[in-house]
Order: structure tokens, then C-alpha cells, then sequence
């Protein structure tokens, strides 16, 4: 009876031990290469460490793009620049950021070069360029010269979207891994005694919460709070410093932070490893082919609803790969177009009907940041697990469009900022979901060129729609934001109605007869 009752108890220890390293975000429950009773699956620390590097890097690498924002009436009076070019101040960076997308990427997807590499010296070529613009603006040079080194700066940045590629490697990584321990987990179980059965069995469920991308989806959420942290830290920082300082000096910011940026990746960002993830793949083989012959009848007929859900299709937005990656790009273009019109745009509307200096512009900018950052922090994971992913992007998308409408029409202060909240409301919930939805459509040896593809779309939305506005924003602020609003609800029409598309065609394919 003594014997008995010790088993028990340490069973009981397994399964508490199991159900707490479960709720953990990087280290998890399951058997590890050591133990067969329900040890520590653990992320190597080396793995922990780049992640948290690349975390930073996108931090400092944003903080000094953010910091500029305050300062853009102060550039269109430095070089006296007229109403129908102050969207050049914007597009000038993303016309060589446009080049750059079809280089970095692409070089990233090559064993021999590496994401690493890739992002270190994108980084550094910026804050190289951008320490140069702020010469540029002391020792007085031309408006021409200064654009022409913006677009320098912009070829050589490829770092955001083989950031985004690096994030989804490791997460890739460790969802296969996780699958692996699973399915070892449940084979163990079989053989062991009951104690032990339940303590695998409890490792098997934690290890799935990290399946079908859900790891990839976290890091992407958190990648975004980094950038939302950036958004809410550099607007106050380039304030204080613009009118501190001086104008150039806020420049020189950026440059630092960029090259620090370059520095942290360089120092502490190892190579995701493949082996792992191709030995799980070999060890699951048998499990793929199972699930790609469909089951049993009883089980797909008890979850027809779950399978076909267009949010568990692996292109949710397509069923062919051409259709799914360029209905994401048309989307992510429309919403660049409306985010570039408020980037380039609302400093000036708060500068000119409030009378904001840089300071007050900054405080302005970072206090909407501090809703964005909270909504990705604390609502991105929640809204994503309840709604999944497209309805959670349509959410977005629906909320940006209401808010650059708002700020056409308003003739308040009050009404105008409140539309800026509905505007930074729907950036966090849309923004992590495109680089998501490219991972589930695209293997892991093509993500960098297609996401670099991606932010090429993004950055031609970028060059055009400040230049072809900026003369209706001079004419009339309202209409150059009611475009804006319009580009991003056409995006989420086309969300809607793709997403609909998909689920009707894949469940006509695999289930003819319930449609009869």
C-alpha cells in the first residue's frame, strides 16, 4: 500500500510539474533527449538569446525612425519646401527601401550568407547613411542632396522583412520540435504505468498549444510590441532632442540607433539550425502521410467545421499559392497607402489646427503609441486565438479605415483624435497577421525573397501615395485622408471576400455532397 501511494504522489508531481512549464512561453512540457518521464522540453539558450538580440535590434532600428516623426515640420521649414513636395520627405527612403526588398532577402535565403549576416549589415549601412544626413542638414546642403542620401539610406534597408523570416524560422523550429516530443510523448505513454501515462499525456497537450504556427504567431506579437515600444519611445526622444538640440542632431539619433541595432545582432544572433527540425520531419513521416490521406471518416465528420474553417487552411486567403501570396501583397499595398498618409501627414494637421511645436507633436505621437503597444501586448493573442487569424487582420483593417475616415471629415480636435485612436487601435491587430499568413503559405527556403517581395509592394505604396496626396493634402487635408480611408477599406473588402471564396471552394472540393 506504501508503494502504491509513493507512485501515485510522484505522479501526481509529474502532472503539476507538466501543467506549470506548460503555461511557460519558452521552455515547455514534454520528454527531453534524456528522460522518458516527462522531463524538460527546453529552447536552447543560445536560441533564447538571438531572440531576444533580434527583439532589440528591431527596437533600436524603429526608435531611430520614430524619433523623426516630430521633426518633419521642422524639415519642410529648414529647407523651405513647398506644400506639393513634403511627400517627397517620405517616399525618398522607401524608393531605394524598393530596390533593396529584391537584394537583401534573397541573399538571406542562401546557406552560404545567411539571415544574420543580412541584418547586421543592413543595419549598418543606414545608420551609416543616416549619420550622413545629419551632416547634410548642419553644414547646410541642398534638399536634392538630402533626399538623394535618404535613398542610399533606404538600399540598404532589408533588415525588417528578413527579420520577420528570421522569427519564423525559429519558429518553425520549435513547433517541430514540439510536434516530435508529442508524438514520443504519446508513444511512451503506451508502455509506461498509469502515473506516468498521465504525466506524458499532460505533456503531450502542452507541447501542441505550440502547433500549427501558434509559437510563430507569439514571436510575430511580440516582434510587433518591440516596433509599437519604438513607436511610443522615439516621438518624445526626437522631440526632446530637435528642440534640445538640434535638428541634426535628432538625425545623428537615428544613425546611432541603427548601428547599435547592427552591433547586437552581430555580438549575440546565432543561425537558426535546421537539423532539428529536419530530423523531426523524418521522425513524423508517418503521422504526415496519415494526415494527408484524411483519417477516418468518423473524425472528419465530427470536425468538418474545425478542418475547413478558412482559418485553419494552410492559404487562408487562396487556395493556390500564386493566388493566396498575391492576395496578401494587394492587401498589404491598400494598407500601406493609408499608413503612409497618416506617417506623412498627421504631424502636419496636429502642427498646423493645434499648433504643436516638436515636443508636443512627439508627447502626441507617443501617447496613441502607448494604446497601440497596449493592444499588442495584452488583446493581439486573445483577439487572434478567438477570431483566428483573417477575421483578426479584417478587425485591423475595418479599424484603420474608420480612423483615417474620422480624421478626413473632422473639424474638432477632439474628433480628429479620436480617430487617430481608432487608427492606432487597428495597426497592432493588422500588421503581425501579413508576415504570419506569408509563413503559412511559403516554405522555409523562399520566405525571405517573398517577404522581401512583400515589403518591396509595401515600400511602392510608400514612394507613391505621399507624392500622388501631397498635393491634394495641400488643396484639402480632408479628401487626402478619405482617399487614404478608402485604400484601406478596399483591403478589407478583398479580405472578406477572399477568406469566403477559399472556405466555399475547399469545402466544394473535399465535400461535394454537403453542398448538394
Amino acid at each position: 500500500m506504501g508503494t502504491t501511494k509513493t507512485i501515485h504522489t510522484d505522479g501526481q508531481r509529474k502532472q503539476r510539474r507538466a501543467r506549470l512549464r506548460g503555461r511557460g512561453t519558452l521552455v515547455c512540457a514534454s520528454p527531453s533527449l534524456s528522460s522518458s518521464k516527462g522531463d524538460n522540453f527546453a529552447i536552447p539558450l543560445s536560441t533564447i538569446v538571438s531572440i531576444l538580440a533580434v527583439m532589440l535590434a528591431a527596437f533600436f532600428h524603429l526608435l531611430g525612425f520614430t524619433a523623426t516623426g516630430p521633426i518633419t515640420p521642422e524639415l519642410v521649414k529648414h529647407f523651405d519646401i513647398p506644400g506639393s513636395k513634403i511627400g517627397y520627405l517620405t517616399s525618398a527612403y522607401p524608393l531605394g527601401m524598393f530596390f533593396a526588398l529584391f537584394l537583401w532577402p534573397r541573399l538571406s535565403d542562401l546557406p552560404m550568407v545567411g539571415r544574420k549576416k543580412v541584418i547586421t549589415l543592413s543595419l549598418l549601412g543606414v545608420g551609416t547613411f543616416l549619420l550622413a544626413q545629419a551632416k547634410c542638414v548642419s553644414l547646410g546642403y541642398s534638399f536634392e542632396t538630402f533626399l538623394i542620401l535618404r535613398v542610399l539610406a533606404g538600399c540598404c534597408a532589408g533588415a525588417s522583412p528578413v527579420i520577420k523570416a528570421y522569427l519564423a524560422d525559429i519558429g518553425s523550429s520549435v513547433s517541430a520540435s514540439m510536434r516530435a516530443a508529442s508524438k514520443k510523448a504519446t508513444r511512451e505513454a503506451a508502455t509506461t504505468d498509469k502515473a506516468g501515462m498521465n504525466a506524458n499525456n499532460n505533456a503531450a497537450i502542452a507541447a501542441k498549444r505550440y502547433e500549427n504556427g501558434a509559437f510563430t504567431a507569439r514571436l510575430m506579437g511580440w516582434r510587433e510590441a518591440c516596433c509599437t515600444l519604438a513607436f511610443v519611445v522615439g516621438p518624445t526622444v526626437g522631440g526632446i532632442i530637435c528642440s534640445g538640440l538640434s535638428l541634426s542632431a535628432t538625425i545623428a539619433f537615428t544613425g546611432y540607433a541603427s548601428i547599435l541595432a547592427s552591433i547586437l545582432v552581430f555580438v549575440l544572433v546565432v543561425e537558426p539550425t535546421s537539423a532539428q527540425t529536419i530530423n523531426v520531419v523524418a521522425d513524423g513521416s508517418s503521422e504526415k502521410s496519415k494526415n494527408e490521406g484524411g483519417g477516418s471518416s468518423n473524425d472528419a465528420n465530427a470536425n468538418v467545421d474545425a478542418l475547413y474553417d478558412s482559418q485553419n487552411l494552410s492559404c487562408p486567403l487562396g487556395v493556390s499559392l500564386v493566388a493566396a501570396v498575391g492576395t496578401i501583397c494587394v492587401t498589404s499595398f491598400l494598407y500601406n497607402a493609408g499608413q503612409s498618409t497618416f506617417d506623412s501627414f498627421f504631424p502636419l494637421v496636429i502642427s498646423r489646427t493645434v499648433g504643436m511645436g516638436p515636443t508636443m507633436i512627439g508627447a502626441t505621437l507617443t501617447s496613441l503609441s502607448l494604446v497601440s503597444l497596449s493592444i499588442s501586448t495584452l488583446l493581439f493573442a486573445p483577439i487572434f486565438k478567438f477570431f483566428g487569424l483573417t477575421k483578426t487582420c479584417g478587425i485591423g483593417l475595418a479599424l484603420v479605415a474608420i480612423g483615417l475616415a474620422m480624421i478626413g471629415v473632422s473639424t474638432t480636435a477632439f474628433t480628429a483624435g479620436l480617430g487617430a485612436f481608432f487608427y492606432v487601435c487597428g495597426v497592432p491587430l493588422f500588421t503581425p497577421s501579413i508576415p504570419i499568413l506569408l509563413m503559412q503559405c511559403v516554405p522555409t527556403t523562399s520566405r525571405g525573397a517573398v517577404m522581401g517581395f512583400d515589403s518591396a509592394i509595401n515600400s511602392s505604396a510608400r514612394i507613391i501615395t505621399p507624392v500622388l496626396l501631397g498635393s491634394v493634402f495641400a488643396a484639402s487635408r480632408g479628401k487626402a485622408f478619405l482617399c487614404a480611408a478608402t485604400c484601406v477599406g478596399a483591403a478589407f473588402v478583398i479580405v472578406v471576400i477572399r477568406s469566403f471564396v477559399v472556405f466555399r471552394e475547399t469545402r466544394v472540393k473535399y465535400f461535394p455532397s454537403r453542398n448538394q
